[in-house]
């Protein structure tokens, strides 16, 4: 489990906090999405899970690991796997393969072992027609999904994700959040930063930040439902949202869960079915 407690962190020379008493729990195999306006802490906190950063003020936990210990850093590094916004910053091998093959290659193991960690990370992720080509050849999507294989290849119980959709085409987004999708089946713990809506609600929980503080903590949809959610995690309401917001003020009886396209579509449909059932009662058959 991951236990962050009364978490306040301050880079060095700046006077103001960017996190300010943090306090939750992820657990194994949880997915978990950080969202929050520009600048309101959520790459900093993510930055914590792996021990990259060391808090000012409070207690982090890996599985029981302390991150102030730098011993524990290494283990820490391997149980919470971090893949960045930019993939390229972690991509180092001259082929596909060999980027996957590089982590492991540094814990020292067996080629049999590694061979067996390489094939299972590429599979994960849907790479492995891929594995001989060089990964500048890749598209962004797929530079996505090779950086969340290098971290799978050192088996981790947790991957922390800074924006793993972004500037990603539609296919691309979906192949990401897909394989997300089946990493948490698999008992991975999913944590990463979004602003993208499916993202947001396929999660189980979302922290929502807003000057370092966590404003909320709870299921997605819950928390999109309160008046001025969307403009306090930095999100644009969607278009849909405005339309069932204003068809809802017109007397329109459609759910406040509803908050996507497709949900829309079968709501609207629901409604209308029911109007002409209910008139064909009323009136006989046609």
């Amino acid at each position: 489990m991951i236990q962050f407690q009364s978490v306040t962190f301050a880079y060095e020379g700046e006077p103001r906090s960017v996190l300010k008493g943090a306090t939750f729990a992820v657990a194994p195999g949880e997915h978990v999405v950080l969202s929050g306006p520009n600048g309101c802490g959520k790459t900093t906190l993510l930055k914590h899970l792996n021990a990259l950063l060391i808090p000012t003020t409070g207690e982090i936990s890996i599985d029981g690991l302390n991150t102030r210990d730098r011993r524990h850093a290494p283990e820490i590094r391997r149980r919470v796997g971090m893949v960045f916004q930019n993939p390229d910053r972690q991509i180092v091998g001259m082929t596909v393969e060999e980027d996957v093959a590089f982590g492991p290659g540094n814990l020292g193991l067996p080629a049999a072992d590694i061979r067996r960690r390489v094939d299972a990370a590429l599979a994960a992720v849907d790479l492995d027609a891929l594995r001989q080509r060089s990964p500048q050849a890749l598209s962004g999507g797929e530079k996505r999904l090779l950086a969340i294989a290098g971290v799978l290849a050192m088996e981790p119980r947790y991957l922390a994700l800074d924006e793993p959709t972004a500037y990603l085409d539609p296919v691309g987004r979906r192949r990401v959040l897909d394989v997300l999708d089946r990493l948490q089946r698999e008992g991975i713990a999913i944590v990463h930063v979004t602003h993208d809506l499916d993202a947001l609600l396929n999660a189980d929980r979302l922290l929502s930040l807003d000057g370092g503080v966590i404003r909320h903590d709870g299921p997605p949809r819950a928390i999109l439902k309160e008046p001025g959610a969307w403009s306090g995690l930095g999100l644009e309401t969607p278009p849909v949202a405005r339309l069932l917001e204003r068809l809802r003020q017109d007397g329109v009886d459609l759910p406040a869960d509803v908050l996507t396209v497709e949900e829309a579509a079968r709501a609207l449909q629901g409604l209308l079915a029911g109007r002409d059932a209910g008139g064909r009662t009323e009136g006989g058959p046609p």
